[in-house]
């Protein structure tokens, strides 16, 4: 059996499939808006927008919320086309309160959580962490956020958060991830890693996480089984 207690883990793209959700979802808005968007682009402009935004703050930039960032860069996006409305820009946001999780992350995370605690460490605020929990109905024990540290992973003062707020040593928690910055991260401070492969997002293996996975049901079977790599 693992010798950790609790797993956190990264979420957009990690848990959740972003790239999809949101050209579904832009598809209809275009409908709803009388807009000609390209759904895929729009899709990896929000994206692109979010990390750009965290980017700037973690380069020294004037401090904004996980919110305002994700705002912005649909505003940003929208103003391309037209002056877009508050509702308008609303029905845009609220795509990031829906996304979907990979299909095998459900009953991956279930069954963990029946050893496990299970907490999301993520630059998304509280927010949108609980709207996603609850639109998925994925079992998760805590949701940790940069707006609660102050500051945006990869900084110390995430890994920290996590360590104070589940009360175990770094080396009882493991970090799951798809993205390596994360991980490279998580293990300078301690934590144990897991790497887990997303269509969406580049991220490689790494010989030197604790597991290296092609998907949560592959991850959640190492960890049941203790076989790492």
């Amino acid at each position: 059996m693992a010798n950790f207690r609790a797993l956190t883990f990264d979420i957009i793209g990690t848990v959740f499939d972003w790239r999809s959700t949101f050209t579904d979802e832009v598809a209809s808005l275009n409908g709803r808006y009388g807009l000609d968007f390209d759904p895929a682009a729009f899709a990896l402009g929000a994206h692109r927008g979010y990390a750009s935004g965290v980017q700037t703050v973690r380069g020294g930039g004037p401090w904004k919320t996980p919110d305002e960032i994700l705002r912005q860069s649909i505003v940003d996006l929208l103003s391309v086309k037209h002056t877009p409305s508050a509702e308008e820009v609303d029905d845009f946001v609220a795509v990031w309160r829906r996304l979907r999780p990979w299909p095998e992350v459900p009953q991956a995370l279930n069954a963990l959580h029946e050893r496990y605690t299970l907490a999301i460490l993520s630059n998304v605020s509280v927010a949108v962490q609980s709207a996603l929990t609850k639109h998925s109905s994925l079992p998760f024990d805590h949701m940790l956020s940069a707006e609660l540290a102050g500051a945006y992973k990869p900084n110390p003062a995430m890994y920290r958060l996590a360590i104070e707020k589940l009360h175990l040593p770094p080396e009882q928690i493991l970090m799951v991830a798809s993205h390596n910055y994360d991980l490279d991260a998580a293990k300078e401070h301690g934590f144990k890693t897991a790497f887990v492969s997303s269509p969406s997002d580049p991220g490689q293996p790494n010989p030197s996480y604790d597991f290296n996975a092609a998907d949560f049901t592959e991850l959640a079977e190492k960890i049941q089984t203790g076989v790492a790599l």
